[in-house]
């Protein structure tokens, strides 16, 4: 199924969880994609599971578009985490202006 010029065919194929750290604008819209897509949403932000939670997750999302102060600490490990475990991630800083760059 083309979405965007991009076959999804695999994300059916595995039953996996997308492990996703958004902004509150748009978490929602964010999970509903996902769902769409075949695989269920895991929205966590706490630093302190982001080692057990991306050994288990398929993949990572990540939208700062409007960070919480209290939710930069889960994206830094969790970018960390999955880059270790070498699993699929997308980071989408769209939105975030030059007075919200000191929290990332």
């Amino acid at each position: 199924m083309p979405i965007g010029g991009v076959t999804i065919v695999r994300i059916h194929e595995k039953d996996t969880d997308t492990e996703e750290i958004t902004n509150n604008v748009v978490a929602t819209q964010s999970a509903n994609i996902t769902l769409v897509l075949g695989t269920s949403p895991v929205m966590v932000t706490g630093p302190e599971e982001m080692e057990d939670l991306e050994r288990i997750t398929g993949s990572l999302l990540i939208n700062i578009g409007t960070p919480m102060v209290a939710s930069v600490g889960g994206m830094r490990k969790a970018g960390y985490y999955t880059n270790a475990f070498r699993k699929p991630h997308v980071f989408d800083p769209l939105g975030v202006g030059p007075a919200r760059r000191k929290f990332v």
